[in-house]
């Protein structure tokens, strides 16, 4: 379906739901000059952690995120893709707060939006001033792994640790789900070594293209403005309603 509309308002209400990572369908853009925009750092190992510390850390990890509430951040992201051997750039700004609103806003290389609720997903473009409108489902088709962003998760229910290390901004954990996900091939989280706040993930799906985000400027547990969360589509964009009728 596929309309223009002149002046339409969504107010955006979220069920808690588990969420998969929606970037690569979200960031398609022409290419970007390394130089220009940096990749996320952090996920290179310089000490392995031992077998003793895993239960540890996925204590203080499961407890950091239940008490959680609010995230707010400056991401950057790099977004691998096999089939053209080419690696993308992106950063912006993102919000979540339980159980699950999300807005993530890409201000680099080209003005995107997602927004999400637990039915429905909005992704717009501000260039091409087009929004597209989808079924939840069928933008998020599994079980994994974004939810520990959203502070909705539990890593020591969902994952089993294959290894972990010290990198330059932390510890990273390199974690296999406990039910075989037909989308992600490898999940690795990084958090703050005295905190254990998220400060970066890394995806690989199963066809080989990655996306890793890292995470700067983190508040947690603040008070927004409930207007955050509400979407509104500008005046005169080109709307396309794949939703199921």
């Amino acid at each position: 379906m596929r309309i223009m509309e002149s002046d339409m308002r969504m107010n955006i209400v979220v069920t808690p739901t588990l969420l998969l990572v929606f970037f690569f369908g979200l960031f398609v853009s022409p290419c970007v000059l390394l130089a220009e925009l940096s990749m996320p750092d952090g996920f290179s190992c310089s000490e392995a952690l031992s077998l003793d510390a895993y239960p540890k850390l996925l204590s203080n990890i499961d407890a950091k995120y239940k008490d959680m509430s609010l995230l707010a951040a400056d991401f950057r992201q790099a977004s691998y893709m096999v089939g053209l051997d080419d690696t993308k750039l992106a950063r912006g700004h993102l919000l979540f707060s339980k159980p699950g609103k999300m807005n993530w806003v890409y201000e680099e290389p080209q003005a995107k939006q997602f927004v999400a609720d637990g039915q429905t997903s909005w992704e717009y473009d501000a260039d091409l001033r087009q929004v597209f409108i989808r079924d939840f489902s069928s933008t998020f088709s599994s079980q994994l792994p974004v939810a520990f962003l959203l502070g909705i998760g539990r890593v020591s229910e969902d994952f089993v640790v294959k290894s972990a290390c010290r990198t330059s901004r932390g510890l990273l954990l390199s974690l296999s789900p406990k039910v075989a996900s037909q989308d992600i091939s490898s999940f690795s989280l990084l958090v703050d070594p005295k905190d254990f706040y998220p400060t970066g993930v890394r995806m690989v799906d199963v066809g080989g293209n990655e996306t890793t985000i890292g995470l700067s400027g983190l508040v947690f547990n603040t008070h927004i403005d409930p207007n955050a969360f509400v979407f509104e589509i500008p005046k005169g964009v080109y709307i396309e309603d794949q939703r199921k009728r």
